[in-house]
């Protein structure tokens, strides 16, 4: 895969954009 983000796993898990990649995006969410 590629880079999305940079920082540290805190701010990774807290990127929406991380999350939307790994999970997709859910509108229930």
């Amino acid at each position: 895969g590629k880079i999305i983000a940079k920082g540290t796993p805190e701010e990774i898990k807290c990127n929406p954009e991380v999350i939307e990649a790994y999970l997709g995006k859910r509108k229930d969410a």
